[in-house]
């Protein structure tokens, strides 16, 4: 959408300009074929999508507006972690940063050029956007990185020009060239600190594990760790493990509360992995089969869903333990404490029994960690 954004607003200086010359019958026959096989396939899936008829056009449309608009509750990410990822995990340091700025700031005087204009939009549309969005993931930044990298190597290469004039032995301009990549690329892990002392992220109680983060962030080899959302591979086994050691191969359960962190497959996968290892994964497998359509997780986000406490109880009645945690979300995120009603429900007025299976230590990379408590709850006897 963004790419489609950058070429039309393209278009549109081009038929400005074409306007301004009178050549506007030439820029539409020059366009007519570029857009009108998009036209067309704009206009059947929004619409009229035959063999479809204007209620699948409408639910094509809701669907489109839906995802524009999405991803915007749960509050918005600080600038300093924004800047934090531009310069640590967008570039490899600071310093190679500010090369790529000089690199854009010598590339303006390309402009008038048709492609570089076109690279600018591009540039914009896409960082624009993804910089005001209140949600942000360092991924985000990777459609930004061609656009800028392209317009910067412009720069780049008319600074290396003017340098050539004024220094014409070879071997003096390739030393000079090697001297100012190790100046902007040695002892990463310095520029990483330093930026995140300048953002006021930095603990030094947790410096050996921010510098290990950051290192990961910078890390394009192909054993890196895999960044994702959710917990580390070591932290989601022990509440997989706590809950194995708990769960009979042929018990329902339900989970009160789950979030992306600990995901519902996760769970399962752990379980099956685990029985296996007691040759009792053909039952487990069984199990998950028969239970497969029931909604075994109680998913959360950051508004309460408004199940009444009759349907709360239809739910719970379906399983012969319930997981939950406590915090209710394994960030510790306040916008998900209403899940505690849901608890209170639960153990106050229906009578279910809990216990506590164990504590496990859940990592958060800017904040302290958080000890989450990992129950199970039964129904009376």
């Amino acid at each position: 959408c963004l790419l489609f954004a950058a070429l039309g607003i393209d278009l549109l200086f081009q038929a400005w300009r074409a306007v301004r010359d009178g050549s506007l019958n030439v820029f539409f026959k020059r366009v007519a074929w570029l857009a009108l096989p998009l036209f067309i396939a704009l206009l059947w899936w929004f619409g009229w999508p035959w063999p479809g008829d204007s209620e699948i056009a409408a639910q094509h449309r809701e669907s489109f507006v839906t995802y524009l608009s999405g991803n915007r509750a749960g509050g918005s990410t600080p600038w300093s972690r924004r800047l934090l990822g531009w310069s640590v995990a967008f570039v490899p340091t600071a310093r190679f940063g500010l090369l790529l700025i000089v690199g854009l700031a010598l590339a303006v005087r390309f402009s008038r050029n048709a492609a570089v204009r076109l690279m600018w939009l591009v540039a914009g549309c896409f960082a624009i956007p993804i910089g005001l969005h209140p949600f942000y993931l360092d991924r985000f930044l990777i459609p930004i990185g061609p656009p800028l990298w392209v317009l910067s190597a412009l720069g780049l290469g008319l600074l290396a020009e003017r340098v050539s004039a004024k220094i014409p032995n070879r071997a003096a301009r390739f030393g000079l060239g090697i001297l100012v990549l190790t100046a902007c690329l040695a002892v990463p892990e310095r520029d990483a600190r330093f930026m995140a002392k300048r953002v006021g992220i930095w603990n030094e109680g947790r410096a050996d594990y921010l510098t290990w983060l950051f290192a990961g962030w910078r890390d394009l080899s192909p054993n890196r760790s895999i960044k994702t959302a959710g917990l580390s591979t070591g932290t989601a086994d022990c509440f997989v493990e706590l809950v194995a050691s708990e769960l009979a191969d042929t018990e329902r359960f339900g989970w009160l509360g789950v979030s992306a962190g600990l995901s519902p497959a996760t769970i399962h996968l752990g379980l099956a992995a685990r029985r296996a290892e007691l040759d009792s994964a053909e039952a487990f497998t069984a199990n998950f089969r028969r239970d497969a359509h029931r909604q075994a997780f109680f998913a959360h986000g950051n508004a309460d869903i408004g199940m009444g406490l009759e349907s709360f109880r239809e739910w719970a009645e379906q399983f012969n333990v319930i997981f939950r945690t406590d915090p209710p979300d394994l960030n510790a995120r306040k916008s998900r404490e209403w899940i505690n009603d849901y608890v209170d429900w639960l153990e106050s007025e229906f009578g279910w029994n809990r216990k506590e299976l164990g504590q496990v230590k859940v990592d958060r990379p800017f904040t302290d960690p958080v000890t989450v408590t990992l129950f199970a709850c039964r129904p009376p006897r």
